[in-house]
């Protein structure tokens, strides 16, 4: 919770009861005066203050709720797959783009082995990438074992981009005879 009014407010109020008080003994009319329109000055720097404050606050809560929509919306449509397994490598939940690619209605509970028998003992290895096929498909999978985290990132028109070019390399050869 922050403070109604920050430090160096205070003190120009503080300096201001200074100087009223010395102009009361003065001239009690003219610190009258003072008076009235430092209470006055008072008051409405403590409203516009909590005015700030409060608008503050909205503007913050309002900014949360759309970052976490946002989130939360591109969570569940990535073209990517995310899978968060537990610690005997079945699935504990799965964004809708590594569900489309299960025939399974449902993929929690149900083991890496099944998309790939090469998932467990990579992660066991602690790789932090391997390459894997599914269904016509090769992933790159990027591991975070300290998460049990895997994320699925489609690379087959890359690779097989890269394939292609492999192919359509011109080659030169130099042949000499005698």
């Amino acid at each position: 919770k922050k403070k109604t009014m920050d430090s160096h407010i205070w003190i120009i109020y503080l300096i201001a009861t200074t100087t009223n008080a010395v102009l009361w003994y003065i001239q009690w009319q003219f610190g009258l005066i003072l008076s009235i329109l430092l209470l006055l000055s008072f008051y409405y720097s403590v409203q516009k203050e909590k005015t700030r404050i409060k608008e503050t606050e909205e503007y913050i809560a309002a900014l949360s709720h759309r970052i976490q929509k946002v989130g939360d919306e591109a969570l569940l449509k990535m073209p990517f797959g995310i899978i968060l397994y537990n610690e005997d490598y079945e699935v504990e939940w799965a964004n809708p783009y590594m569900k489309d690619l299960s025939e399974e209605p449902s993929i929690a509970g149900v083991s890496l082995n099944e998309f790939s028998e090469k998932l467990i003992p990579m992660i066991k290895e602690e790789k932090d990438e391997i390459f894997v096929e599914l269904k016509d498909h090769k992933f790159q999978v990027i591991i975070r074992k300290d998460e049990r985290l895997l994320y699925f990132l489609d690379r087959t028109d890359q690779i097989e981009l890269e394939e292609l070019y492999q192919k359509d390399q011109t080659v030169l050869a130099f042949i000499y005879l005698d």
